[in-house]
């Protein structure tokens, strides 16, 4: 008799540890695919942000700024300086904008890729139970590095594209005053080499 109630006890916590065991398992991979959606979205914001109106911003800021270098040697206003320090702090913000939005995506992406194949390792319970929450407390710390990097960039492009806009009518009144009254010409080289 007590065999017996000694071996109903083990089956029942056999049973309550292979609960809670597969438990984990479906909390780990739930956790995991909400991690993804989380990069994902991310992702999707970093995606709109508009790359012609970023290239075009900083064609035009980099040919201001070897004309202003070129051209501008005397005393600033005080205006001026102003205008053309925002303009030139703008410029810098939207060029590393610009090379980081790459770099977020790609890193995003492989991020996605571990987090889809973790989920289905620990559907499949091919992971041992403690090895479950070590590996994906590593990949929701990558994920919310990612999503704030990502986020950040986004943030970054909107002040550099705020700051942007205001300064550059003061920084063409500026290149006007150099040249004549006019912009400078952008002559592109029409010959194919």
């Amino acid at each position: 008799m007590r065999n017996a109630t000694y071996i109903f006890c083990i089956l029942i916590a056999g049973l309550l540890l292979s609960c809670t065991r597969s438990d984990l398992y479906a909390r780990k991979s739930k956790s995991l695919d909400s991690l993804n959606g989380s990069v994902t979205a991310m992702t999707r914001e970093l995606e709109k942000i508009d790359t012609s109106l970023l290239k075009r911003s900083i064609t035009r800021y980099t040919y201001y700024k070897q004309f202003v270098q070129q051209n501008v040697s005397d005393t600033l206003s005080r205006t001026e300086a102003d205008y053309l320090q925002h303009f030139l702090s703008a410029g810098e913000n939207l060029e590393h904008v610009q090379s980081n939005i790459q770099q977020v995506l790609l890193r995003a992406q492989l991020i996605n890729s571990q987090l889809q194949n973790l989920a289905t390792d620990i559907r499949d319970k091919s992971i041992e139970e403690t090895s479950v929450g070590i590996y994906s407390s590593r990949e929701r710390i990558e994920a919310g590095k990612i999503t704030e990097l990502g986020y950040a960039q986004q943030r970054l492009f909107m002040n550099a594209m705020d700051e942007y806009k205001n300064s550059l009518k003061g920084v063409e009144l500026l290149i006007q005053s150099r040249n004549h009254g006019d912009l400078p010409v952008i002559i592109k080289d029409t010959i194919s080499l």
